[in-house]
């Protein structure tokens, strides 16, 4: 859900609506927990590893991290 207007980023994706796409997120939070819970280090997805790591940086994970 974060947007470039909330993180000061820019996102191809576009920005959900809390409530309008509640299902979505839900569902989404759950995939991505599967996934970590399967493979922390996401040894086996090299792509969503890069991902991930090329886009937080110390600053986003500490704003991450307060929530």
């Amino acid at each position: 859900m974060l947007g470039a207007s909330q993180s000061g980023g820019r996102s191809s994706l576009r920005l959900l609506r809390a409530v309008r796409d509640a299902a979505l997120i839900d569902e989404a939070r759950a995939e991505a927990a599967a996934v970590v819970g399967s493979d922390a280090a996401l040894a086996g997805f090299p792509a969503l590893a890069d991902a991930v790591a090329s886009w937080l940086d110390p600053e986003r994970e500490a704003f991450l991290e307060r929530g």
